[in-house]
């Protein structure tokens, strides 16, 4: 029934508590192609190559496994892990041609 006003409420999606933004941030040189590695929501590492940053993955992890990884040969690097209120549980800010983020 389209009419029930259950089905008027909006999806508890937005306001889950697990939601996090992976975030990779940085300089990145033309020439140098990035690979972001992360724990998606079973916990399980997942690689992209070639990412354009800026790079960001929202999700709602199953598991409280909250793991970002960035590498490339020269760019200048930065990670940030956000939770559901927007508030920075990780971050490495140091510009390197590697970074890392958990919690």
């Amino acid at each position: 029934d389209l009419h029930n006003p259950a089905h008027s409420f909006p999806t508890r999606r937005s306001s889950d508590l697990r939601q996090v933004v992976y975030t990779i941030a940085g300089n990145q040189r033309d020439d140098d192609p990035v690979t972001v590695i992360y724990a998606d929501e079973t916990g399980t590492l997942q690689t992209l190559e070639n990412v354009t940053l800026p790079w960001h993955l929202t999700m709602t992890p199953a598991l409280p496994v909250n793991y970002v990884y960035a590498k490339s040969r020269g760019s200048q690097l930065n990670c940030w892990i956000t939770d559901a209120a927007g508030t920075t549980v990780a971050s490495r800010t140091d510009y390197s041609p590697t970074t890392s983020c958990n919690r």
